[in-house]
């Protein structure tokens, strides 16, 4: 099941299928960690619910909707 990571449950882990940004973005995503095939968990939202922070090789970061709305996850079942 495919959908994108704003809409990934809390705690729930799910991988990386693909970013559909800009180039910048793809690119400042990329030097962090998240890279198609990667894990990612959110873990914590902010008190006025955005930006939320999400696990991702073993390091914490915060990621605003606005992005995480363009990031293809697949959740295994």
């Amino acid at each position: 099941m495919e959908k994108t990571l704003d809409k990934l449950d809390m705690n729930k882990s799910a991988v990386v299928s693909g970013i559909e940004n800009s180039p910048e973005v793809k690119e400042r995503l990329g030097s962090i960690g998240i890279i198609p095939g990667c894990e990612i968990t959110p873990l914590f939202t902010c008190p006025l619910g955005s930006p939320v922070i999400y696990l991702c090789l073993n390091t914490l970061i915060a990621l605003r909707p606005d992005v995480t709305s363009k990031i293809k996850i697949q959740i295994s079942k």
